[in-house]
Parts: structure tokens; sequence; C-alpha cells
């Protein structure tokens, strides 16, 4: 998980912001039901200058997942937070180790982690980070007791790549043969 401090959003970011807050599944438990474009850009800049308010975008990898806040910042000694998710997120696939895998909101398909890497890339991430004299846990469930690499993962990748293909290729294409020059009478 990543946070982003709304001061420094993008307009892409800024705009998603709105458009999630201003949803009803969010805008339901405001106080004020739904702002203006302008309101929310005049909300952001007076958050440059606030010490009782944080508020932050939170990226799960690169997906944008939901929102955490910080109000009434008292000097280290107490404060109140929201969160709230993406209106807009699914979640396809989820493990308890490992989280979730797979997400989709109305335009997206998003897969995490690394199911399209070879037997031994992690083993070489591993081992480089090792050596920069990082401190990070070995790969759960990825070395045999030899410590060699187990490639347990190539069915799962590409059962997840087909269904890929087909909920979100195949099925989202509009084909109308139909309208179709094809050639054949």
């Amino acid at each position: 998980m990543r946070l982003k401090n709304f001061t420094n959003l993008s307009q892409q970011e800024s705009r998603e912001v709105f458009l999630w807050r201003n949803s009803e599944e969010i805008s339901c438990f405001m106080k004020t039901k739904n702002i203006s474009w302008e309101e929310h850009i005049a909300f952001l800049e007076k958050l440059k200058e606030e010490v009782t308010k944080q508020y932050f975008l939170v990226f799960d990898g690169e997906v944008a997942v939901g929102v955490v806040d910080f109000v009434d910042i008292q000097r280290g000694d107490s404060c109140e937070f929201g969160i709230y998710q993406n209106p807009n997120l699914k979640i396809l696939l989820k493990g308890e180790i490992s989280g979730i895998a797979a997400l989709k909101d109305e335009k997206d398909f998003f897969i995490l982690g690394h199911p399209e890497y070879s037997k031994n890339t992690l083993e070489l991430e591993y081992k480089r980070d090792l050596e920069k004299g990082l401190k990070i846990k070995k790969p759960l469930n990825y070395f045999d007791k030899k410590g060699n690499p187990i490639l347990s993962w190539r069915s799962s990748a590409s059962v997840m790549f087909s269904n890929w293909l087909n909920f979100s290729v195949y099925q989202d294409t509009p084909f109308v043969l139909e309208n179709q020059d094809s050639g054949f009478s």
C-alpha cells in the first residue's frame, strides 16, 4: 500500500477522488452530499495550509483503491480518521495470504502481483535486493527445501489470463457483423 497526499494529486487523480466523493455510495455519509468541482479544488488548495487535517489517496500497486483521512489532529495526541473505498472497484480474486490479486472497475482490469513471472524472476529480484542490503522477507512458498525456485503459479496465471481475455476483451468488444462488409453474399 502507498499513500499520496491530496496536496500532491495529479489532475486525473483529483478528478477521480471528486467522482468517488460525489458517488451515492460515498456521499450518503458526508455532511454535504454533493460538492461542485470548484468546491473540491478549493478544498484541496486549503489542505496545503491545514495542520489539523490530512487526506490521502490509497494505492495498492498502481491502482487507486480508496481514501483515508485524518482530521482534528491534536499535536501528536489524537485525531479522528475516516476511510472509503473506490466505489467502482470490484474485487475479482483475493487470497487470505496473498491479498487482492485481481480488480475491475468500470473500464479497466487490474492484475496485481506478477503471475507473468518466469521461474527465476522473483529469485533474481530477491537476491538483488539482498545484495543492496535491504531487509526483506524470503518469498513465501517460492523455494523448495534445497533453495530452488518452484514454478507453482503457471497454471493459475494461464487461467487468469484466459479469463481476462474472455471477460475483458471478447465480451466487451462490440462485434456487429451485419454492419461489416464481409465480402460474402
